[in-house]
């Protein structure tokens, strides 16, 4: 590969043209693969380099920046891959059950009576730690049929995070208080917050990657989804009618989400 060495670009516009060694021509007239995409960022293929690159940053005459800015307007360069995000996201998920199951306290007593005591806590950490799973289940599967990830996504899986951080407080609340009725609302407002941030990183990767691809045909209309999502909302009034209800409803959930979800692997299959 040559020197780097600086090289002449006229124009900041749509049609902007490249001079110097790459040679006259538009856009997206320049050599291709653009960029080799790891999971952490992007790596210059060998032709951009060898044509664009420049020994240091220089405002307005930097060909690889505009380069790059022109092909991003254009939708030619992947910014961000998703394996930080999924990495981060299983270490937020596993941070959270190990928050919850620290929740629970040892039995006093040496026999099977001083269990009972305990069987509020523990019910609700095991529905909590499997609606946590399923979580985990369904993005693990989501970004398994995605190539990149943006602003908006990021943000997205956040916000889902965030709420389901909230899992460990909102379990305890509801078993400590054993099943009372204000604590089970509490849960589940918290459970409709993750079904709502779910579908809106659903919504945020369906704009970012279009209706043709892998990840659109397995989410397909996502009636699941809206489906749970109605369910929670339901049963966070009926909760004040009975409690009973409610729980029953949260319960009902989890156990049509334990069903195996084939849709991705079909997909990804073919």
């Amino acid at each position: 590969m040559p020197p780097f060495e600086r090289r002449p670009f006229v124009g900041l516009g749509q049609d902007c043209i490249a001079r110097g060694e790459a040679g006259p021509g538009k856009v997206n007239e320049l050599p291709r693969p653009i960029t080799t995409f790891t999971g952490s960022g992007v790596e210059v293929s060998p032709d951009i380099a060898e044509q664009f690159c420049v020994r240091r940053l220089s405002a307005c005459q930097h060909p690889l920046t505009i380069y790059f800015l022109l092909a991003i307007r254009r939708g030619r360069v992947v910014i961000m891959g998703k394996g930080r995000v999924e990495a981060f996201t299983d270490g937020v998920v596993a941070i959270i059950i190990t928050i919850m199951v620290l929740d629970l306290k040892v039995p006093e007593g040496e026999d099977f009576s001083a269990l009972l005591p305990q069987w509020p806590v523990f019910l609700c950490y095991v529905l909590s730690f499997i609606n946590v799973g399923i979580y985990w289940n369904n993005l693990h599967n989501m970004f398994h049929t995605v190539q990149r990830v943006d602003g908006r996504v990021l943000w997205a899986n956040l916000h889902l995070l965030f709420w389901l951080s909230l899992m460990p407080v909102t379990t305890a609340f509801m078993g400590e208080n054993h099943f009372a009725a204000v604590p089970v609302a509490v849960y589940g407002f918290d459970l409709v917050m993750c079904a709502t941030a779910y579908s809106i990183l659903v919504i945020a990767l369906h704009r970012q990657h279009g209706p043709d691809t892998a990840f659109a045909k397995a989410i397909g209309r996502d009636r699941k989804g809206r489906i749970s999502l109605a369910v929670y909302i339901a049963a966070v009034g009926l909760t004040f009618l009975d409690r009973w209800i409610g729980v029953a409803l949260y319960v009902a959930v989890a156990l049509i989400w334990l069903v195996p979800d084939t849709r991705f692997a079909r997909v990804i299959e073919k």
